[in-house]
């Protein structure tokens, strides 16, 4: 894992850990966001300690709908 993938990471950690979003659609779109960043990276940030547990807090913290749109990116087979 790169660098300036690390550090994303790092700061997405804060900003999940604040939890301080003004609207639901500000929340919508940095998850969104975040999602979009993980693509094709997904594995490798899971094997990444650091990154790891940041993915962890994300999906614990999205809506249900942002969880199937995250699983669908990864095999869109586990999505009905």
């Amino acid at each position: 894992l790169d660098h300036p993938t690390r550090n994303y990471f790092t700061q997405i950690k804060e900003v999940v850990q604040k939890n301080d979003f003004g609207t639901d659609e500000e929340r919508d779109i940095f998850y969104a966001n975040v999602f979009e960043e993980m693509k094709d990276k997904v594995f490798d940030l899971f094997v990444e300690k650091e990154t790891g547990t940041t993915i962890q807090a994300i999906l614990t913290q999205c809506k249900a709908s942002q969880l199937r749109l995250f699983i669908s990116s990864l095999n869109p087979e586990y999505v009905h």
